[in-house]
C-alpha cells in the first residue's frame, strides 16, 4: 500500500477518525521492543498488527496508511440506510437483546425515519439527531420516553461505528431531557391512624 494516494473525500474523513488506528511501542515476546498496531475492528474487538520494528517514524507511515485502508473499507457500506442500519442492529444482536428491547429499538427508530426521512445512515448529523429529539418532544412523548428513543439510536450508530460501518456517532452530545421527580406522597398522621385502623378492623 506504500505509495498510495489519499483520496480527498477519505483526507476529510480522516480528520474526524484522527485515532482510529493506534501505534503501540511495546515489548514482543522475544523481549524486543517493536511498534504495533491497535485498532476496533468490525465485531468491536481489539485488533493488533506488529510492524516487527521500533523506528517511530515509520511505525506512524504504517499507522496512516492503515488508517486510510479502514476508512475506504468503511466507506463501503456507508449507503446503508437508517431502516437497513436497524435491521442489521437487530440481526447481529438477535442473541444478545430482549425481545422488549427489539420492540424498543424499531419503535424509537421509526420515529426517527418520520422525523428526517430513511436517509444513508452516513449522512445522519448532529442536526437531525436534534431533528429527532423536537419531533418525539412535539408527538407529547415523555420525557423519560424521549430520552429513551435518544439512547436507543445513540446505541445502534455507536454499535455501528465499532463495525466500521459508519465512522462516527452523530448522537454524541444530544442533551438528554430532564426527568421530573416522582412527588412522594406523605400521609398525616390522622391518615395514618385512619389507615392502621382500617387495616386492624376490617370491614
Amino acid at each position: 500500500m506504500s505509495g498510495s494516494v489519499l483520496p480527498a473525500k477519505a483526507s476529510r474523513r480522516e480528520v474526524k477518525m484522527k485515532n482510529l488506528v493506534k501505534a503501540w511501542l511495546r515489548r514482543n515476546k522475544k523481549g524486543a521492543y517493536v511498534y504495533y498496531l491497535r485498532w476496533t475492528g468490525e465485531d468491536g474487538r481489539e485488533k493488533y498488527q506488529s510492524l516487527g520494528h521500533c523506528d517511530k517514524r515509520e511505525a506512524e507511515r504504517q499507522r496512516r496508511e492503515k488508517q486510510i485502508e479502514l476508512v475506504s473499507n468503511a466507506e463501503q457500506p456507508g449507503n446503508m440506510r437508517v431502516s437497513e442500519l436497524l435491521e442489521d442492529y437487530l440481526q447481529q444482536t438477535r442473541t444478545q437483546i430482549e425481545p422488549s428491547t427489539a420492540r424498543a429499538a424499531r419503535y424509537g427508530m421509526s420515529d426517527m425515519i418520520a422525523s428526517v426521512g430513511d436517509i444513508p445512515a452516513d449522512r445522519v448529523t448532529y442536526k437531525h439527531c436534534e431533528q429527532f429529539h423536537q419531533y418525539c418532544t412535539d408527538r407529547g412523548l415523555r420525557p423519560a420516553s424521549v430520552n429513551t428513543h435518544i439512547k436507543m439510536a445513540k446505541r445502534i450508530f455507536s454499535l455501528a461505528v465499532k463495525r466500521g460501518q459508519l465512522l462516527q456517532n452523530p448522537f454524541i452530545g444530544v442533551p438528554l431531557l430532564k426527568v421530573p421527580k416522582k412527588v412522594v406522597r406523605v400521609f398525616s398522621k390522622e391518615e395514618f391512624d385512619r389507615i392502621l385502623a382500617a387495616v386492624r378492623s376490617p370491614v
